[in-house]
């Protein structure tokens, strides 16, 4: 919690004090239904990982549980202590269900069941079913309103990408390459921080810009990567990205590039990545292959980009 959902067929000002209301989502992981499940082995973690849960504090008193049905979590959440208790946790059918066990200050009632089915027998991915049933606190429709509209707001997605980074922070593979560029930094970064401009991905013919904050860069022989802009400081100069459609033998990936002036006329660029391999390959193999071509592209990069390069 909190979670998000579609509330388009829900008439705000129609709320009921003390109705009770359920939403159901349908979301598609890439990841198998046994790795994504992996996710909840732990509850404590796990919820640590999840937005909307600042200082998190697991409840030991009275014999309760670490972990598995009867956990607790607490934490402060709109200006209210909020406690979630892990109350279903089945492996064989893969749901897992939270609720709270007393009122905060947006619900008065609320739990949260998650399933998890393969999308079929020889496909590769899961369906994640989520499904809310909750009732908001508030003296009027008015305030009812403003409370659901807290959910309302979040981005869609939010609970299985942040579950699928989870278990990418946790189990992926990782390299990084650093290279200097005789480049000035503002000069490399109005390259590299704009979105739209993939002049900087080697290989790259075009790009076509995607619905929320995604991109399908165009390559030789009709291939494609398709990739989702997470995270870019002009500041800091550092752009953050996840790759969501590609030929490489990965099915989550992440990349972290960062400039760094050395002085006015070089730049220090810092890349780093985490993936996980498709499963069934060797993931040493992997490495190597991801590693020598991401070596590849970076001794490109900067003989693209070095004005010595470029001047001699």
């Amino acid at each position: 919690m909190p979670f998000s959902f579609s509330f388009s067929s829900i008439q705000f000002e129609n709320l009921i004090a003390g109705k009770r209301l359920s939403l159901t989502a349908d979301k598609f992981t890439p990841l198998s239904p046994d790795k994504f499940w992996s996710a909840f082995d732990d509850y404590l973690t796990l919820q640590q990982a999840l937005s909307g849960h600042p200082d998190v504090i697991l409840e030991t008193g009275d014999n309760q549980p670490a972990n598995g049905v009867g956990a607790t979590i607490r934490f402060e959440y709109e200006n209210s202590i909020t406690r979630e208790t892990l109350i279903i946790y089945d492996p064989q059918k893969r749901i897992w269900k939270i609720k709270l066990p007393e009122a905060n200050s947006i619900f008065s009632f609320y739990e949260l069941t998650i399933r998890v089915y393969p999308i079929s027998d020889v496909g590769e991915g899961s369906e994640v079913t989520l499904t809310l049933d909750f009732s908001v606190q508030g003296n009027n429709a008015e305030e009812r309103a403003k409370n659901l509209q807290l959910l309302a707001n979040l981005p869609e997605y939010q609970r299985v990408n942040e579950i699928n980074n989870f278990i990418l922070q946790r189990d992926g593979l990782r390299s990084s390459f650093e290279v200097d560029i005789y480049c000035p930094a503002e000069k490399l970064w109005a390259i590299i921080g704009t979105w739209e401009d993939v002049s900087w991905v080697q290989h790259s013919l075009d790009v076509r810009m995607l619905p929320g904050g995604g991109r399908r860069i165009i390559f030789p022989q009709n291939q494609i990567i398709e990739e989702n802009l997470i995270y870019a400081d002009d500041a800091e100069k550092t752009l953050v990205y996840e790759v969501t459609k590609s030929i490489m033998p990965v099915i989550l990936y992440q990349g972290r590039i960062k400039l760094s002036a050395i002085d006015y006329q070089s730049t220090n660029v810092q890349y780093n990545n985490v993936y996980l391999p498709k499963e069934g390959l060797d993931t040493q193999q992997v490495k190597a292959g991801m590693d020598k071509s991401f070596k590849e592209r970076f001794d490109w990069l900067q003989k693209q980009f070095d004005s010595r390069s470029i001047s001699s």
